[in-house]
This record gives C-alpha cells, structure tokens and sequence, in this order.
C-alpha cells in the first residue's frame, strides 16, 4: 500500500492549505480540511488515498464521500470513494472482504458498469476507487427526455445488471440515483455491492430469534461467509427495493 507523499517544505507554509487546495471554492476546501484531519495530515501534507491526489469533492451519499482524483502513475481521472463503515468492524475483516468483493467487481467490464479499478485501507480509511462518469444520475437525467430515450437508458442499465447477475453479483441498492448516464449518452449502474458489503455488520455475529428459524432450513453448505447479505438485514431503499 503506497504511503501520502508530501509536498516539499518550499511549497507549504505552517498554517496555509497546500497551494492546488487553497484554489479551491470554500465548500471543496472545508470537506479537504475534514478528510485531512480524519487522515491526521497537517496543512503542510498534500491530500493522497494511496496514489491518489484528491482534486475535487464530489458529493456524499449514504455510504460515504464521493472525490474526483487523478492517478499520475496511469495519468487519468478517476472517482474515489471514500467509505464509511459501521463502527466497530476489524480491519482484518474489513481489508479481506473488500478485497474479495472488489476482485470480483473489477472483472466486471461491461459497458454499461461503472468500472472498479482498485480498492483498499490507507491510514483507517477504506477507499473505492471507481471510473469517473462525467454526467449526471438517471434521476436527474431522466427530466425533459422523450419516452423512448428514456426507455433507451433504463434498457442499458438493464444490461448492466444482466451482466452482473451472470457473474452472480447482486446490487442490492438499485434505483435511479445509482444510474450515472455521462456525456457519451450511455447509461451505467454503480454502487454494487461492494461499499454495501462493508456497512453491514460482521458476518459472524449472532442472528436474531426470527432469523435463526429461517436460517436452520439452509443447508450446511451454505456458510453465513457465502451469504450476500445477513440473516434477518433488509438492504435496499424504500421505494425500490423488491416487495418480497
């Protein structure tokens, strides 16, 4: 695992934000100050997950921080997401599944998912990191489209979960605002399982008194490690998760 690199002494004063954050608008610069301090940087150490240099925060959602980033050992834009699990999980448990749920993930490449290209811990921070779509959410997109374009990219998104449940991937979390549809007008489902997987709690802990009952028809073959989802735990979001 890289380790944050630093700015040179010449670059950065004590007291002042590294020069490519202070640029930044005050909203940008405030979540730049929070991460830093969650990462325990001074102001004097240039913000980095890994290899990574963080650029622009994006937005937060349920499960963490979403930052633009750019990766100067392959020279691109990337989306890194910065997640934030339940209290209390270890992190030897943590590393090992998000490297089993993201080694899974990044054999998915398929057109209409948005790629993981790595994953990790660095300082206690678990981090995604993902393809940047530079557009917008089918829920926001989807306003002032005609019927069949419409139908068009809820079509793709559809292929994107065929794709997936090919690979025996469940999403868990399907809705509108986890559709990215970029400038290139093609629709692509993100935030599988993966940052799903690390909010749940351990899967070893005992289930509840309704969950043991269902759980005594599985067969032994079925180890609670081989489950998607804890015995008992609804996932999903309200409105568009399945009735059953």
């Amino acid at each position: 695992m890289d380790t944050l690199r630093h700015m040179d002494d010449d670059d950065s004063r004590e007291g002042e934000l590294p020069e490519e954050i202070a640029g930044l608008d005050l909203e940008t610069q405030a979540m730049f100050e929070r991460v830093s301090a969650r990462l325990g940087l001074s102001n004097g150490e240039s913000t980095r997950i890994g290899r990574y240099e963080l650029r622009e925060w994006i937005g937060r959602g349920g499960m963490g921080q979403v930052w633009r980033a750019h990766d100067p050992e392959l020279g691109r834009e990337v989306a890194i997401k910065l997640v934030s699990p339940r209290p209390g999980r270890e992190p030897g448990v943590l590393r090992a599944r998000l490297r089993r749920e993201a080694q899974v993930l990044a054999r998915l490449e398929h057109p209409n998912v948005v790629a993981v290209y790595d994953a990790g811990v660095h300082r206690g921070q678990v981090y995604v990191v993902m393809e940047l779509v530079d557009g917008l959410t089918l829920r926001a997109s989807q306003k002032g489209l005609e019927a069949d374009e419409l139908l068009g990219l809820y079509a793709d998104a559809a292929r994107g979960l065929l794709a997936a449940h090919a690979r025996g991937i469940v999403h868990r979390d399907f809705k509108p605002d986890n559709v990215f549809v970029g400038k290139d007008h093609r629709a692509r489902v993100g935030d599988f399982g993966l940052a799903h997987a690390l909010l749940e709690p351990d899967s070893d802990q005992e289930p509840t008194a309704g969950a043991k009952e269902e759980g005594a028809k599985e067969t032994d073959a079925e180890t609670t490690e081989q489950r998607l989802t804890s015995l008992g735990e609804v996932v999903g979001t309200l409105g568009y998760v399945a009735p059953e």
